[in-house]
């Protein structure tokens, strides 16, 4: 009777299979043939090996980006090293230049006043003057005005030498080169601050002139050791 029944009684997906005591009818078996699928969980925490490998490489990350840092602040370093000693090599020259040949020195200021003359002059004769206003045509008389003192201080003696005599006579500041160096350093950023490209490198040329009247002002007091220095001698 169990015999008959149990095609019944079977389950979906499991079939008979009878034991070795089927024949007494003592016992039965079912069985499932599929295969029950096995769960894996994913979000188990990462093994010790795994832990080990992901300290290992973030360490090796942060050792090349220090190694980099490194290369890259010494090679700015190199760099600012260089580019330090090329100034001072420079300023030597310069400097060693000045010394030996101090009448070099007005003959650039003679050419800036010059040069300072003609581009005032040429202001006070632009059409677009007025639009700047009167104090645009004052300044640009006076600069005029400072250029041809320089021209005259700075000039050649034999030239004009009544000229050069009342410029001084009147203009006592300009006797030594440290106030020559400070009056070109007004006229170099009077210049500068201007709009025009044409002031600018004016007033950076007269830059260069104050510097190079500074220079023989430390090199003459160096030399002489006192108080009064001599002026530099003219063109």
């Amino acid at each position: 009777r169990l015999k008959q029944l149990a095609p019944q009684l079977q389950p979906r997906g499991c079939h008979w299979q009878p034991s070795m005591d089927d024949t007494d009818g003592r016992s039965v078996s079912l069985s499932n043939p599929s295969r029950e699928p096995v769960f894996q969980g994913g979000g188990g925490a990462p093994s010790p090996v795994q832990q080990a490998q992901q300290q290992a490489q973030q360490q090796a990350q942060q050792a090349a980006q220090q190694a980099a840092q490194q290369a890259a602040t010494q090679a700015a370093a190199q760099a600012a090293s260089a580019a330090t000693r090329t100034v001072r090599q420079g300023l030597t020259e310069v400097h060693l230049y000045i010394q030996s040949n101090p009448a070099s020195v007005t003959v650039l200021s003679f050419l800036g006043g010059l040069a300072l003359t003609v581009v005032s002059f040429i202001g006070l004769l632009s059409i677009l003057g007025p639009l700047a206003g009167p104090f645009s045509y004052a300044l640009q008389f006076y600069q005029m005005v400072f250029g041809l003192i320089i021209c005259a201080i700075d000039g050649p003696v034999d030239k004009l030498p009544r000229l050069r005599q009342l410029v001084l006579t009147h203009a006592a500041f300009l006797h030594s080169n440290t106030s020559r160096a400070l009056f070109y350093l007004f006229v170099a950023c009077l210049e500068a601050t201007q709009d025009s490209f044409v002031h600018k490198v004016v007033g950076y040329y007269f830059l260069a002139i104050a510097i190079g009247f500074a220079v023989l002002r430390f090199w003459n007091n160096g030399n002489s050791g006192s108080a009064r220095e001599p002026l530099a001698m003219p063109a």
